[in-house]
């Protein structure tokens, strides 16, 4: 195969390995300009080329897309070859750089991260495109035989008549038991609903996020992500990924899933808030995020593995971390971050303590955090997660699994309404907490009790509530939990943790 090796003359000693691997693969790579011919010649010359190659490697730096760099014409040309650039451009990031910098045309497709050797992954790569343009090229060739033009249309009379009989075969009011791949279910760490429709599921082992169709069908190559997930979650704009090896966060646009930007997390870069003279050394481990505030502020939870759990905000437009500065009591967000999710619920951000004692945090614009603490309030005794309800309300369970409809005034929580969930199950040595997804007016509530103390799966329960609290029960596993779930249009889907620390993916068929 034919491949055009794009890079900045500064990473010239890593393009030349890139170089060598390509060749010993037998491709035939246009790598070295310094024989070429200056001027108009130049130019043509790397027209010709480009447009003689089945792939364009391009070595994403800070340097390969800055103002007036050669690479960039070659990224035009590039695009002028392919207005489609799917499986004909390979972008490699080679080192960090921001993704607004980084054209369109190059974002448009997956942009392979290097976790280790970058050449070695590279040329792994491009072998792997090769199977696939090989066998586009064998295809293309047969089809246009009249063999292969009788045998096309025969395929599409089948796919047709097996689209006319779909109903029938899964049931007229029912959708078929969906399977996804294994190495999908097997490695599963979350799972968020598309804007559209179809799900993503980040993966662990090889670190990924897979897009899929609602009926459970992988759409277009997975993503690799920067290091291993560890959290997921949508806004309406953006799907965004909390990973762990490089800790930080990526996001992608919501409906496509194509990458839209990423930033590094570095405790040690941290802007401190004013007020403090001797702060604490802050902790890498990165665990929940959100996005609130007018600029697509990210905020994010951190755990205790290198330091001190806190929130910490990340400003994209200017690339800071900081740690926010509030005018009064911060303590709900000092050590006692660790183990809280983070929602975002109407306009305002909320925290919930994911395990242990219950504690909501309520932050009210950029100047207080309001903590109601499980200890001294009965209403929140037993609220593991927080989710949204219509009118401003906020929603969450009662130790009775009853679902609770809240309103917030003036640091008060005053209880609406409430509706039956699933019978709560008790045992000694046991605990349990739920996880709450809201869709129009109904709310899906997972429920799962766990061994203590080392906190093993036992069961994980599912159900659907309507807004006049019919209660539609949708999953009961024995010996796990739920561990991720995102509700879409037709599904229920469930990443579920067993008691030996595998997981699954349960894809559940909603009633409508």
């Amino acid at each position: 195969m034919r491949i055009f090796l794009s890079y900045p003359s500064d990473d010239r000693d890593v393009a030349e390995r890139l170089n060598v691997a390509l060749i010993q693969q037998g491709h035939d790579v246009f790598f070295d300009r310094a024989d070429l011919p200056p001027g108009l010649e130049y130019d043509q010359a790397i027209a010709n080329a480009i447009a003689a190659s089945d792939l364009f490697v391009f070595l994403i730096t800070p340097a390969s897309v800055s103002p007036g760099r050669y690479t960039l014409t070659e990224v035009k040309l590039a695009e002028e070859r392919w207005p489609n650039p799917d499986g004909r451009m390979l972008p490699v990031m080679l080192r960090p750089t921001e993704m607004a910098a980084v054209p369109n045309y190059l974002k448009a497709v997956n942009i392979l991260m290097p976790r280790g050797d970058a050449v070695a992954e590279t040329a792994h790569e491009v072998k792997r495109l090769t199977r696939r343009l090989g066998l586009t090229n064998r295809l293309v060739r047969r089809f246009r035989s009249p063999v292969g033009i009788a045998a096309l249309v025969g395929v599409a009379a089948i796919t047709a008549f097996s689209w006319v009989m779909r109903p029938w075969e899964n049931g007229m009011f029912g959708l078929s038991a969906v399977r996804l791949p294994l190495d999908v279910r097997q490695h599963a760490r979350a799972v968020v609903p598309l804007a559209d429709s179809g799900f993503a599921i980040a993966t662990g082992n090889p670190a990924r996020l897979v897009r899929f169709t609602e009926r459970g069908v992988q759409v277009g190559e997975a993503i690799d992500l920067m290091g291993e997930p560890v959290a997921m979650t949508r806004t309406p704009a953006n799907v965004l990924v909390v990973t762990r090896g490089r800790d930080g966060v990526m996001w992608f646009d919501s409906k496509r899933l194509r990458a839209a930007d990423s930033g590094i997390f570095d405790p040690a870069v941290v802007k401190q808030p004013r007020h403090l003279t001797n702060p604490p050394r802050r902790s890498g481990d990165l665990q929940s995020v959100a996005m609130w505030g007018r600029f697509g502020d990210l905020w994010m939870t951190t755990g205790d593995r290198d330091g001190e759990p806190t929130v910490v905000r990340y400003r994209p437009l200017d690339g800071i971390w900081e740690v926010p500065d509030f005018n009064i009591d911060t303590a709900g967000f000092g050590p006692d971050a660790k183990g809280v999710r983070l929602r975002r619920i109407h306009k305002d951000l909320w925290g919930a303590r994911m395990s242990g004692p219950a504690m909501l945090y309520h932050l009210e614009g950029f100047t207080r955090i309001d903590r109601f603490d499980g200890k001294n309030l009965e209403l929140v005794r037993c609220a593991h997660d927080i989710a949204e309800a219509p009118s401003d309300h906020v929603l969450f369970l009662s130790c009775e699994n009853e679902l609770q409809e809240v309103s917030v005034v003036a640091k008060e929580l005053t209880l609406e309404r409430t509706r039956p969930t699933l019978p709560v199950e008790r045992a000694p040595g046991t605990s349990s907490y739920d996880l709450l997804a809201t869709d129009s007016s109904r709310v899906i509530v997972a429920l799962n009790t766990v061994s203590e103390p080392n906190d093993k799966p036992r069961r994980g329960r599912i159900a659907e509530v309507d807004s006049a609290g019919v209660v539609q029960p949708m999953l009961d596993v024995k010996n796990a939990v739920v561990q991720s779930m995102a509700v879409t249009r037709t599904s229920i889907v469930a990443i579920v943790r067993r008691a030996d620390g595998s997981t699954d993916v349960k894809v559940v068929p909603r009633k409508r």
